[in-house]
This record gives C-alpha cells, structure tokens and sequence, in this order.
C-alpha cells in the first residue's frame, strides 16, 4: 500500500518532491499503529492544497509547526496521515532517526511498544469519581 500511495504522492507533488519517507508505526514490526505516518519532503512550500485534495486528502493545516502541512485520508478506504516538510526541517530526520532507532534497538522497541499499549489502555479505561478528567 506504501508503494501505491507513495507513487500517487511523488506524481502528485511533481518536480517540488525531494523525498518520500513512512515512518509511521505500521513500518515496525511488533507496534500497535495508529494511521499509517507518510513524510513527503519539498524543495519549498509552493504546491498548492487543492493538488492533494484532488487525490483525496484533507487538509489539516500545520498545527503551528514552521513549514510543515498536515493531510490526512480516513477510513474506510485509509487511515493515512501525510506530513509535508520543506527541505532542510530538521523533524524530517528526527522522524527518520526515531524509526531507524527502534529497528536496531529491540529492547527499546520492546519497551516503546509496552509504553503505547499502557497509554491506549489507560485513554480508554474509565475514569473513578475519585480521578480528574483532564
């Protein structure tokens, strides 16, 4: 699905694409996942929102984040989150470190996936009158 996405994605963005990366939980094994997390890099944020609408994203805006657009495809045919970076933003290597972190470290990604299942629990467990909701 990556592949078909990411063609769709670079064919999309034309010359402005530098770079498709999934870094997403869905690219490690044992992970639970949330939406399958695609970083396209551009050369400079010239492309227009309408372009990715056109092949069925939604715009999301950048939630504050410098030169960083966010679009997402939901179910029931995705679950993709696709994050647009200018080159040189340095959460593009993050993002790349982070996974490749976790690739060469199982005992972390061990770890970081106890860590993500204890959240998912915790967010869904309900609340006693005792606990504040936050």
């Amino acid at each position: 699905m990556f592949e078909k996405k990411t063609a769709r994605i670079k064919q999309t963005l034309g010359n402005a694409c530098v770079a498709v990366h999934h870094v997403s939980s869905t690219v490690v094994s044992r992970l639970c996942a949330k939406p399958t997390l695609i970083i396209a890099v551009v050369k400079e944020w010239s492309l227009s929102v309408s372009s990715l609408e056109k092949i069925g994203y939604e715009y999301s805006g950048g939630f504050n984040i410098p030169f960083h657009r966010l679009f997402s495809k939901r179910p029931p045919f995705h679950n993709i989150n696709l994050h647009i970076y200018e080159e040189g933003n340095p959460e593009v290597e993050l993002n790349l470190l982070f996974r490749d972190y976790l690739h060469a470290y199982p005992k972390t990604l061990e770890e970081y996936a106890n860590l993500k299942s204890e959240l998912v629990k915790q967010a869904f467990e309900p609340k006693t009158n005792n606990e504040k909701v936050s």
